[in-house]
């Protein structure tokens, strides 16, 4: 029975005797293994013949001890399966273990998010034991979902089921995790771009209730989420004298700094008259801002199933239309990456395709002729 360290490089499992990466077969990156980068695994084969792997730390002692308790405990016939030991339901792992450690790692949306998605995990396979949910489980709920055409749900409730079994994997509650994750997800399409006319703009302001006005016109002159314009504060947040907002989102942890404009400060002077520094900016809950903004999109009329930039709208595509808006302007990509908070350019790809306009403009350029005298080319050239 073996021990075993695992390359900090490449990850592969060899004998703990060998210095460098390389196996008996000569597999391996070949990078040496330094002492303070050595992690000590045990290994054995239990009475039914299936290997087990245990990782022990850095120490080698504690990991020869441990090997040779299960050594002694298989020839006295009194090894205990750890996979059999383990008794607890996918219930009890939730409410015990999962999401105590979740609340210590998330909050807000995602806290709220997590417990969800337990929820219907707990509701699905509540009494099954951990180690009992199998691959076609999963297919089969998978499946459902497929029919259902809710690919986005599925995918957020399986990221959260495969991160609450690998957790079970770290604690050694669980060997492996006892289901296949590969091919689990729905391919999504997450490049839709809803955007608003300027009529349609306006009508939505018109039908929209006095509570919400204001946000409205503050998402679509910002670019902020949802979540980040009911954090608002003024003062801290919020500068009217400087005409600033300055935000750290929480989705991203990105810093954004947006100047405010004349219509969105009037909308912010109105609702900020009464508010003094540490107030948050707008007093309106998410429940409301769901039933509100629901009820001005009916009236405004604004949906249209027949029209791809409108067939359904909702709260976030604001942003969108903040987007949208800068690169009609011409405003760079770049420019508008950095003014939404995102880290990479291929978040603000699927704008380009509105900036036809600006390039279009750009490129005739080149068929502008010079100013003053023309140079002929040598007849030699021209041939």
């Amino acid at each position: 029975m073996p021990l075993l360290i695992k390359c900090p490089n490449c990850k592969r499992f060899i004998s703990a005797e060998r210095k460098t990466c390389e196996t008996q077969t000569g597999k391996g990156c070949g990078k040496r293994i330094p002492a303070e980068k050595r992690v000590y695994y045990a290994y054995w084969r239990d009475p039914a013949g299936n290997t087990q792997r245990k990782k022990i730390g850095p120490s080698k002692a504690a990991a020869d001890h441990y090997l040779r308790e299960i050594e002694s405990s298989l020839a006295e016939g009194r090894y205990i399966d750890r996979k059999q030991e383990n008794r607890s339901t996918v219930a009890e792992h939730v409410k015990d273990d999962y999401l105590p450690f979740c609340e210590t790692r998330n909050r807000g949306w995602g806290l709220r998010n997590k417990k969800l998605h337990c929820g219907y995990i707990s509701d699905r396979w509540g009494a099954k034991l951990l180690q009992d949910v199998t691959t076609d489980d999963v297919e089969k709920w998978r499946h459902e979902y497929a029919k259902s055409k809710k690919h986005h749900m599925w995918n957020r409730i399986f990221m959260t089921l495969r991160h609450m079994y690998r957790r079970a994997v770290e604690k050694e509650i669980l060997d492996k995790l006892p289901f296949m994750t590969k091919g689990m997800l729905f391919k999504e399409d997450n490049e839709r771009v809803r955007y608003l006319t300027d009529s349609e703009e306006q009508r939505l302001f018109d039908a929209c209730s006095d509570r919400l006005r204001p946000l409205v016109v503050a998402a679509i002159h910002t670019g902020l989420r949802k979540s980040d314009l009911l954090s608002l504060r003024l003062g801290l947040d919020v500068d009217l004298d400087n005409r600033t907002v300055q935000r750290k989102q929480k989705k991203t942890g990105s810093g954004v700094s947006i100047y405010i404009t004349d219509t969105l400060l009037a909308a912010l002077e109105e609702v900020c008259q009464d508010k003094v520094a540490g107030d948050r900016i707008f007093d309106i809950s998410l429940q409301q801002v769901k039933t509100d903004f629901t009820k001005a999109l009916k009236d405004s009329k604004i949906v249209d199933p027949n029209v791809e930039r409108v067939k359904d709208f909702h709260f976030h595509d604001l942003r969108h239309c903040f987007a949208c808006k800068l690169v009609n302007a011409g405003v760079g990509l770049d420019r508008v990456r950095k003014y939404l908070g995102h880290t990479s350019m291929k978040m603000v790809d699927r704008y380009a395709h509105l900036a036809h306009e600006t390039v279009k403009n750009d490129l005739a350029l080149l068929d502008r002729k010079p100013a003053g005298k023309v140079i002929k080319l040598p007849v030699s050239a021209q041939k």
